[in-house]
């Protein structure tokens, strides 16, 4: 079975690297391609076998027109199954089909970034009830995706829940020199000015690092400036370096207002990092039985900097890291993600 992933995105994030990971567990019986866009960066770039990379004419964030005209030119009548990743991607296979492409279409949300966020008049509510109707099946990453769906009254034809997994393998680094991290692009959804108010507690001996750059960068610079911090800032790094600055972190924060699945929060754990956060949906379902202990109400960037100063006295990061390392292990399996997937293809192909 050949199949093709619908990338829009040619950054680094954790939409691609998932797309990555899926890809690389799936059993031979299926040949990944991957349509990406022409200005995609060479961290995006090396995520995938370069045979199997399909360079469109698109790009990233660009027009979903273009993206159906790029997987017409790949000639997608090849595949069996053209699998879009995110609302973009999804647009564009929609437009794709209307265009006549014949191959079963499969939209993964990675973020309900549109309900969470509608914009004016609604128009991304009303987007993503298209797109829930149109394809021939939708999988959720989250029960928070899938909720949210379900409180804007979304219709499906067919939908699955799959979250994602992850493995990061041997982490061999016990130098734990980095004191609080945060990953992320610096953009609204991930609200970075909140992490720099809640690590403004910290005090001068405390190690902070900031990974990720964005619209907000300037925002973000001066807000440090302002409160006279020292972060030691990075600007997008690749994911291999990125997992490794956080294979050095106590404790890994997150301030977003909403989220998907969120993939950092699952990384930080297994590379051994303690994360804590506001209380959104998402992070309180990843966190599991930790929640409690690692998420702060609303957005009260007090509370969230006490937390991380009550974690990083002795060894209590370590603690709670542990138990959700544990449990990031048993839940996010990428032996399960591929079972699942293969199972859906599967499930679409044989009704073409």
């Amino acid at each position: 079975m050949r199949v093709l992933h619908v990338i829009p995105d040619g950054t680094l994030g954790g939409g691609n690297v998932n797309v990555a990971r899926l890809a690389s567990v799936l059993p031979d019986s299926i040949e990944n391609h991957f349509l990406i866009p022409s200005d995609s960066t060479e961290a995006v770039r090396t995520l995938f076998p370069s045979e199997f990379i399909h360079v469109g004419a698109y790009n990233s964030r660009g027009n979903p027109l273009a993206i159906a005209r790029a997987i017409r030119v790949e000639g997608a009548d090849r595949f069996q199954l053209i699998h879009a990743h995110g609302t973009r991607a999804a647009t564009g296979t929609m437009l794709a089909r209307y265009l006549g492409v014949k191959a079963s279409i499969l939209y993964t949300v990675r973020g309900y970034h549109g309900l969470y966020n509608p914009g004016c008049f609604g128009l991304r509510i009303y987007l993503e009830s298209l797109l829930s109707q149109y394809f021939d099946m939708v999988i959720f990453v989250s029960e928070a995706d899938r909720a949210i769906g379900e409180v804007r009254r979304l219709k499906y034809r067919q939908t699955r829940l799959i979250p994602n997994g992850i493995n990061l393998g041997e982490i061999t680094s016990n130098l734990r020199d980095i004191d609080v991290i945060f990953v992320g692009r610096l953009v609204y959804q991930k609200n970075p000015e909140a992490f720099i108010e809640s690590v403004a507690i910290l005090g001068p001996m405390s190690t902070v690092h900031l990974v990720g750059d964005g619209e907000l960068e300037e925002q973000v610079e001066a807000l440090i400036e302002a409160k006279a911090l020292r972060v030691t800032r990075h600007g997008q790094l690749s994911h291999h370096d990125t997992i490794a600055l956080m294979a050095r972190a106590r404790v890994l924060v997150m301030t977003s207002r909403w989220e998907g699945l969120p993939t950092t929060a699952i990384e930080a754990p297994l590379a051994g990092a303690a994360v804590v956060g506001f209380d959104i949906p998402s992070l309180r379902e990843v966190l599991g039985e930790t929640a409690n202990e690692s998420l702060v109400p609303g957005r009260d960037t007090a509370a969230l900097g006490e937390k991380i100063a009550k974690l990083l006295k002795g060894q209590f990061a370590e603690r709670l890291g542990e138990l959700q390392k544990k449990r990031m292990a048993q839940e996010y399996n990428p032996r399960l993600m591929a079972d699942r997937y293969e199972d859906a293809y599967i499930t679409l192909a044989g009704q073409v």
